[in-house]
C-alpha cells in the first residue's frame, strides 16, 4: 500500500497496525459518520470523545461558530429562566446547579437539560420543584387539581 513507506508509515507502526487494517478502519468510521444511524453517530462521537479526553461542553462549544455558541448558551440560559403563569420561575435551582448540570452533560453527551437538572437537584436533595416555594410537580398537580375540583363544586380528592 501507499502508506507502508509513506509519511503515515512511522506512525501506524507506533500504533502497532497495519495500513491496510488503518485505512479499513479509517473507511467504516467515515462511512458510518455520512451514512449510520443517529444513534450508530452517537456512539461514536462518545467513543471519540471519551477516547480523546475531550469534555463533550468543550468539544462542541469549540467546533460551534461565534453566533452558534451564542445561541447555544442562550438556550440553556432561558432554560433556566422559564418562569410559569405566575411568573414564578419553574426552576428556582438554576444558578446553584448550573456547574453540576454541566459536568454531569459532559460525563453524558446524550443526557438532556431536564434530566441534568433532576439529576443534579437530586444530588443536592432539592428535588424537582417547580416554583420559586419549593413545592414538587407532584404537590403542584394535586394543589391544582383540588382548585380546580373546589371551583367546580366537586370537592377535593380528601
Amino acid at each position: 500500500s501507499a502508506y507502508r513507506n509513506g509519511r503515515w508509515a512511522q506512525y501506524l507502526r507506533a500504533q502497532g497496525v497495519s495500513d491496510d487494517y488503518a485505512m479499513d478502519q479509517l473507511l467504516t468510521l467515515e462511512r458510518t459518520l455520512r451514512h449510520g444511524t443517529p444513534e450508530e453517530k452517537r456512539r461514536i462521537a462518545a467513543y471519540m470523545l471519551t477516547s480523546y479526553d475531550i469534555p463533550a461542553r468543550q468539544a462542541v462549544a469549540e467546533a460551534l461558530s461565534g453566533r452558534e455558541r451564542n445561541l447555544a448558551t442562550t438556550a440553556f440560559e432561558s432554560f433556566g429562566d422559564t418562569v410559569d403563569s405566575n411568573g414564578q420561575k419553574l426552576r428556582p435551582h438554576f444558578k446553584a446547579l448550573k456547574r453540576d448540570m454541566q459536568r454531569l452533560m459532559d460525563a453524558s453527551p446524550g443526557l438532556s437539560i431536564q434530566n441534568a437538572y433532576a439529576q443534579a437537584a437530586a444530588k443536592r436533595g432539592l428535588g424537582a420543584t417547580v416554583n420559586g416555594q419549593g413545592k414538587t410537580v407532584r404537590q403542584t398537580l394535586e394543589e391544582t387539581y383540588d382548585r380546580i375540583m373546589a371551583r367546580e363544586g366537586r370537592g377535593t380528592r380528601h
